[in-house]
This record gives C-alpha cells, sequence and structure tokens, in this order.
C-alpha cells in the first residue's frame, strides 16, 4: 500500500508555507486512490457551491494541498484544493486510470501548479549566493553547473512563468535571466508592474 500510495501521490517542493488539510479528507482521498473510486463533493468556486464528480489520480503538495483528478463532464484534468472540499464520499464506482498520465510528469510541466507550455530557462546566480544555489531545489528538472568565474548556471524546462518570477523575485540582484528572450521580458514586464503599484 505504501507504494501505491507513493506511485499515485506527488509531492512537488515548493517554496511557500502549506495550509491545514483535514486529516479525514485525506484519509478519505488515499483510499479512493488506492481502491480506484470514484468520489463525489462539494466545492466552492467564487462564492458557488459545485457538486463535482472526479476520477482521483493524486494529490499534489505545494503553497496549498491540491487534488488532481479527471472530470468526466468536462473531459479533462482538474485540480482542486483540498481543503475547499467538502461532504466528500467515495463512490460505489470504479474508474480506469488514465495510464499515459504520470504525476510526476505532470508536476514537472510546471514550476507552480498551474499548467502551461514548458519552456527552457537558463539562470545565473552571482558566486556570492553559490553556497545557497548548489543547495536550493528549483524545479525538478534542474541541472546546476558553475561557471569559469565562480557563478552558477541553473537550467530547467517549465511552465509557471508567473511563479518563476516570484522566485526569482526573491533572489534580487544575484540572478540574471539568460534565457529565453520572452521569459527576460516578461519578467521586465513583471518588475514594471510592482513599481508601478507602489
Amino acid at each position: 500500500d505504501i507504494e501505491a500510495i507513493l506511485e499515485s501521490e506527488g509531492f512537488a517542493v515548493r517554496q511557500y508555507s502549506r495550509v491545514k488539510t483535514d486529516s479525514k479528507t485525506m484519509e478519505l482521498l488515499r483510499n479512493a486512490m488506492l481502491s480506484f473510486k470514484k468520489i463525489q463533493f462539494n466545492y466552492d468556486i467564487e462564492g458557488n457551491t459545485k457538486e463535482i464528480i472526479l476520477n482521483p489520480y493524486g494529490i499534489i503538495i505545494a503553497d496549498k494541498y491540491y487534488l488532481v483528478g479527471y472530470n468526466e463532464y468536462v473531459q479533462d484534468l482538474r485540480l482542486y484544493r483540498t481543503d475547499k472540499i467538502s461532504d466528500l464520499a467515495i463512490l460505489d464506482e470504479y474508474f480506469e486510470k488514465d495510464d499515459k498520465f504520470s504525476l510526476s510528469e505532470y508536476c514537472n510541466n510546471s514550476f507552480g501548479i498551474y499548467q502551461e507550455k514548458p519552456i527552457d530557462i537558463t539562470l545565473v546566480f552571482d558566486k556570492t549566493v553559490k553556497s545557497d544555489v548548489l543547495n536550493y531545489h528549483f524545479h525538478p528538472t534542474q541541472k546546476l553547473k558553475e561557471l569559469n568565474n565562480g557563478n552558477i548556471q541553473v537550467k530547467f524546462t517549465s511552465g509557471g512563468t508567473f511563479a518563476i518570477c516570484q522566485e526569482l523575485f526573491k533572489w534580487g540582484t544575484t540572478v540574471k535571466i539568460k534565457k529565453p528572450s520572452s521569459f527576460k521580458a516578461y519578467y521586465k514586464q513583471y518588475l514594471s508592474d510592482v513599481l508601478n503599484n507602489l
């Protein structure tokens, strides 16, 4: 069962505080995933409560806990915050999980939790933060390399451009975006928007 749980749950390491999730909800979700049974729950969407029936695929731990699963009504994958789930019930109806779905690959497509088309990103961090960078987890696909001048190059492939900008902002002037130029322009606009909001 432990191996099955690890297979079905994605632990996406992020750089945020976590919110509490009801232990009973998590237990029911795990049971549903292990038994491949559909679930039904109420979910708040912009103040309106919707009844959702879902094939639960896994749990992603980010700034919050997110349930990822296949919603047959919209015929697509959807994410749901577990702390917003209420009246959760396991249905007496089985589902077949998509063999092509990989939770780890799904997580790796994004820096945060929202899915975007992944882009190849190259960053260079100043040698003054070398130790911090070498011991930091940016993304599961990251590749780190020490350059001849002592600076650290970090490469990874990911979507979630807004979340990446928020992460880079914490590093201040110790990081430079090398590639792609489109992301560099996006980050410049992000910084401009922050300044204009002061």
